[in-house]
């Protein structure tokens, strides 16, 4: 998970999506995540479960951009 600031924008060619937590975005940058109900049915979880997926396909577009790799190898990386 990562926290920014709502006046952050994007440089990626593949717009993102994010769930805003407080205040308000200060431009149109972002797709807003759908936000659950407090007593979410299944139809609501399938959609933050479809929506999450979505988010997370973006965010690999942009972070791939322009190398060979799709998605992020759990198995070459390591944490600092």
């Amino acid at each position: 998970m990562r926290y920014m600031a709502a006046s952050v924008k994007q440089r990626g060619p593949v717009r993102e999506s994010v769930t805003l937590v407080s205040g308000e975005l200060v431009h149109d940058g972002f797709d807003l995540e759908p936000i659950l109900p407090q007593n979410p049915t299944q139809a609501d979880i399938e959609r933050g479960k479809q929506a999450h997926a979505d988010a997370m396909q973006r965010e690999a577009q942009n972070y791939f951009q322009g190398t060979d790799q799709t998605q992020y190898d759990k198995r070459t990386a390591s944490i600092p």
